[in-house]
């Protein structure tokens, strides 16, 4: 069974990606290069954190001594 619009009945499918959307996948959805630092949660073990960024878990920042 097709999914149809509501409104209109017409099938709803996906689209093909357009030339512009294939040339841009790279900067839409492309690796990043990102720093991280390397932390020893007490509630989640072993843990690469971006940069800047607290553990989720403990709130440890990169210049805390453990």
């Amino acid at each position: 069974m097709t999914t149809k619009n509501d409104i209109t009945g017409d099938s709803i499918r996906s689209k093909a990606l357009s030339d512009k959307g294939r040339d841009n996948w790279d900067k839409i959805f492309g690796k990043k290069n990102v720093e991280m630092w390397e932390h020893f949660c007490k509630h989640n073990g072993h843990m690469s954190i971006e940069k800047n960024e607290e553990c989720s878990w403990c709130g440890a920042k990169e210049d805390d001594e453990d």
